[in-house]
């Protein structure tokens, strides 16, 4: 707990450590940021000229053949296996960089 009185209006934090969502299962991973290499990944494959639909087909598909019997884990990840939204994001974020 911190507090202060000396300045004109006085206040105090206190952190206790709760969260008003879920932290210690499978569904937290939904909210974790994308992982910088699945990031260098789809720069590359719209580079190449996939769609924001045929890279996320794409990736799905190479994660089932590099994970095969743990894919059912790693794609509930999002730091590995961004939903489809957001690579339409990301390929958007991109287009306006370029111009």
């Amino acid at each position: 707990m911190v507090t202060c009185l000396t300045s004109d209006y006085p206040f105090r934090i206190e952190l206790r450590g709760r969260h008003n969502h879920t932290i210690n299962t499978a569904a937290a991973l939904r909210y974790r940021d994308v992982d910088e290499s699945v990031h260098s990944k789809f720069v590359d494959l719209f580079e190449a000229g996939y769609s924001p639909s045929a890279a996320y087909h794409l990736h799905q598909f190479d994660l089932q053949n590099q994970h095969d019997q743990q894919y059912y884990i790693i794609s509930g990840d999002l730091r590995y296996c961004p939903d489809k939204d957001w690579c339409y994001r990301y390929a958007a974020s991109l287009s306006q960089l370029v111009r």
